[in-house]
């Protein structure tokens, strides 16, 4: 009977213990920040795809995404939305930057200092934590080359203090347009040329290499129709006078 007295203590004691210690989350202190998302269904996505979210501590946020409104016109647009938590569910709602009604819910099953992971239905968005500036980094005039299609095509890259940004392809102007920083994530809205009326968007990855402010590639995933698989175009560059 002791015996029995004494499992059924230490079982209650457990039970109370790893109650007491389990995690607790505030959900809406934690989120707060930008986050950069490229990641769908365990998949990395095209980097057209990519997406950015920033929840701020009045219950608003702003959504970073690209539109197509057709097969020759797109944009990157930033949508000013609002967002309330109860529990580990967060709600979106709100009318997005192409005048659509958003309302949205998603299910929070990860949530650290770095890392996100929301499911909304069957699909699941690993997000991560946006701290880096590299707007700074940026500036100036750049020279390279890109591999496309099996040639070596001469690149030239201007980004200018006010948010334009200008780039030659074999000295050919191919992008004249404004851009945006988040975190490594480089986009531009531009104008494509001779397409009077329609707008397009690109968007790159940023790395520094090996720390070096003076040497970037900017990586681009792109689909390959019909699979998951994504080819790689990089852009090698270095910063010039």
């Amino acid at each position: 009977m002791k015996r029995k007295l004494l499992l059924c203590t230490i079982t209650l004691f457990l039970a109370v213990f790893f109650f007491s210690c389990k995690e607790q989350h505030n959900y809406q202190k934690e989120i707060q920040g930008k986050w950069l998302c490229q990641e769908v269904n365990n998949f990395i996505v095209p980097t057209s795809e990519a997406f950015v979210v920033e929840f701020r501590s009045d219950m608003s946020m702003m959504k970073a995404a690209g539109h197509t409104f057709s097969a020759d016109s797109s944009l990157w647009i930033e949508s000013r939305l609002n967002y309330d938590i109860e529990e580990n569910e967060i709600f979106i709602s709100g009318q997005n930057g192409v005048g659509e009604q958003v309302n949205e819910k998603y299910v929070i099953q990860i949530s650290t200092s770095s890392k996100l992971l929301f499911e909304q239905g069957n699909n699941s968005y690993i997000l991560y934590r946006i701290n880096d500036n590299i707007i700074e980094n940026l500036l100036g005039n750049w020279e390279g080359f890109v591999v496309r299609n099996a040639d070596t095509v001469s690149i030239d890259m201007q980004f200018s203090a006010i948010g334009e940004l200008l780039l030659k392809e074999n000295d050919v102007t191919t992008i004249l347009g404004t851009y945006k920083v988040y975190g490594n994530l480089l986009t531009v809205n531009f104008m494509p040329a001779n397409k009077n009326g329609y707008s397009a968007y690109q968007n790159w990855l940023v790395n520094f290499e090996n720390g070096n402010e003076n040497k970037m590639s900017l990586i681009q995933y792109l689909p390959i129709a019909g699979t998951h698989d994504l080819s790689v175009l990089k852009y090698s560059l270095a910063r010039v006078d």
